[in-house]
């Protein structure tokens, strides 16, 4: 469930029926998220830098992860507590195509020419196809495991439904009432 303010922001987002698990939003004047609070009051603040990018998150314990950006606003690089970083590299077309993790494993991102992801490889070289609609987003995933996901979306895009087929036939289904945006 989500909750929003006049403005169109989301003010509370509760996953389920469980209002123990709801999370709420702050936003400063120009519309960032500021703070996040659980349920339990354990809260998250964001610090911008002078783009108005988060910077640094700071957990509840003061623990903070950092944020590195290139020349075109793109997430370059995260810091966690521990001193952990992972890097990313983009396109000159602004898409993902490396994730180097903070063990050093990298990740390669491949897409088509009209900017729509279709395959994946991971740090062991096995790949997963990526079949988008005219739209971009993801309706079929083939995994290297041979696992299928299939995604279904609304009139607005939203995803509905999600079906995972195994490759000994079994399926699982997962609905998303109301729709989502993810």
């Amino acid at each position: 469930m989500f909750e929003y303010d006049e403005e169109n922001k989301v003010t509370t987002y509760q996953p389920g029926s469980d209002p123990g698990r709801a999370i709420k939003f702050r936003y400063d004047d120009h519309g960032n998220i500021t703070r996040e609070v659980n349920a339990l009051g354990h809260d998250k603040r964001y610090v911008e830098d002078d783009e108005g990018r988060v910077a640094t998150e700071i957990d509840g314990e003061g623990n903070e992860t950092r944020y590195g950006y290139d020349g075109a606003g793109h997430v370059k690089s995260i810091r966690d507590p521990t001193g952990r970083s992972t890097y990313y590299g983009w396109t000159s077309e602004g898409d993902l195509e490396l994730v180097i993790d903070n063990a050093g494993k990298s990740w390669e991102l491949y897409y088509d020419d009209f900017g729509s992801l279709t395959m994946v490889k991971n740090p062991l070289g096995e790949i997963s196809e990526i079949r988008c609609n005219s739209t971009g987003q993801a309706i079929g995933i083939i995994r290297h495991d041979g696992l299928i996901e299939q995604n279904s979306y609304d009139e607005h895009h939203w995803l509905v439904e999600t079906l995972d087929f195994a490759m000994l036939g079994r399926s699982s289904k997962g609905t998303r009432s109301g729709g989502s945006s993810n």
